[in-house]
């Protein structure tokens, strides 16, 4: 008599799954239709055309839904959402110095906790699930990262205008220790070393940044020849370019993520291809200030990876990542005269694949494939804006909006779910913000 235990098919389970809808990344060279995509534990465990076996906690099914990657902002300033229109339509020069900076001076860690929550629940529901993000109270730019959900890697970057390198004294390096220690190994949060620019700081800060990168092993944010200025500064300063002068200083030698690479000449392009720098499009920002035109064909053509951020929202006004795609393929576009110079895909790549680059991720996210993070958002494509669908990426770059997202994941936790956010009160967030701006920033 056979006493051996009976043998049963295991069945697959998952958290949630999408059912029979259209499956957009941009890996793939066309829309998978009528898809199904298993989450289970946080991870994608099953991509394909046939219903999988097996029951689900939650199915999601929409005969118009769109999922895509989740969107990644790789430069932002988040919890500059305090500053949303603060000071419009002035150069940067004087924006920042007689205008942004000032205001900031008035903003404490409640200030920026509040924007920063506020900022990134509104990222969370355009579909944005990672930051590459560089601000001060960094520590609670952290803090509420987990409390939203949101994945972040930040810097306080360095800032520097005296002679000699920071003392230990110094908020940037205080909450760069601050966070490793509070925050070691978090899956939602990394803490990177960072250098404002190299306007903004001098070689001994430069220096300490680059031995704190080296020491534990990350990249380092900065901002990179975002006007024509800080270039001719540079070149009157130091004979040389700000890329060249990163580069002779040895920063270029670790990973590093420069926003805005608007004013490159062709031996920059060389050197940051050379050093696999990840360069950051931010063309809604660099057009609001007249900061120039990235050259994103000539970029492209010298083999550069490139991401996609909205900046800060006093110099944009939102975390619209969608509006950063359709402008990168529109200003690419004009800069070569080619109409085919900037593609859709290119645009999303860079705002999926190219940002996860960036947060050191390429491996595991800004792709819909087995084994990768559950980072993902959901699109309704079946409003009038977004009809007829002759083609679904040209419809997701050049029509649709972060209006469109109705739900949003992240590590396999839904995030934001067709105008709620679980466990958050976005509306009491924003009252708490107006009175605070109200009573900190406006009547200062």
């Amino acid at each position: 008599m056979d006493t051996s235990p009976a043998c049963f098919t295991v069945m697959n389970t998952f958290d949630c799954l999408f059912a029979d809808v259209t499956l957009l990344s941009p890996e793939r060279t066309s829309p998978l239709e009528h898809a199904w995509i298993g989450v289970k534990d946080g991870k994608i465990t099953y991509v394909g055309t046939a219903e999988p076996e097996g029951q689900a906690a939650r199915v999601v099914r929409g005969e118009h839904l769109v999922v895509i990657p989740g969107l990644i902002n790789a430069h932002s300033h988040i919890a500059m959402t305090a500053l949303r229109g603060y000071a419009d339509d002035v150069p940067l020069q004087e924006w920042l110095f007689d205008h942004i900076f000032p205001a900031e001076g008035r903003l404490d860690a409640e200030g920026v906790a509040l924007a920063a929550r506020l900022g990134m629940m509104e990222s969370l529901a355009c579909g944005v699930t990672g930051l590459c993000d560089m601000y001060f109270c960094s520590d609670v730019v952290c803090d509420e990262a987990v409390r939203t959900g949101m994945r972040v890697m930040v810097s306080n970057a360095a800032t520097r205008f005296a002679e000699g390198p920071l003392p230990e004294s110094d908020r940037t390096l205080t909450e760069f220790y601050r966070i490793l220690e509070r925050y070691p190994d978090h899956p939602m949060v990394r803490t990177v070393s960072g250098i404002h620019a190299v306007y903004t700081s001098n070689p001994e800060t430069r220096a300490q940044m680059l031995e704190l990168a080296q020491k534990y092993d990350m990249p380092i944010l900065l901002h990179l020849s975002e006007t024509a200025k800080e270039n001719a500064d540079c070149q009157e300063q130091h004979g040389m370019s700000p890329t060249e002068l990163l580069n002779r200083e040895g920063i270029l030698d670790v990973p590093v993520i420069a926003a805005h690479c608007v004013h490159l000449s062709e031996r920059d392009r060389e050197i940051l291809h050379e050093k696999g720098v990840v360069c950051v499009h931010n063309p809604v920002s660099n057009c609001k200030l007249a900061s120039g035109i990235a050259n994103i064909p000539a970029m492209q053509d010298a083999g550069l990876t490139i991401a996609l951020g909205t900046d800060g929202v006093a110099s944009n006004n939102n975390h619209d990542l969608f509006e950063e795609m359709k402008l990168m393929a529109l200003l690419g576009k004009v800069v070569s005269m080619e109409a085919s110079s900037v593609s859709a895909h290119d645009a999303f790549r860079a705002a999926t694949m190219g940002g996860a680059a960036a947060m050191g991720r390429a491996d595991s996210a800004g792709q819909i494939r087995v084994g990768f993070d559950a980072d993902i958002a959901v699109l309704d494509f079946g409003r009038e804006h977004l009809q007829p669908m002759h083609n679904v990426l040209s419809n997701l770059v050049y029509a649709a909006s972060g209006h469109d997202v109705v739900l949003t994941m992240n590590a396999g936790r839904i995030v934001y779910d067709h105008g709620e956010f679980p466990g958050l009160d976005p509306k009491q967030t924003a009252d708490e913000l107006r009175a605070y701006v109200k009573k900190r920033i406006m009547q200062a």
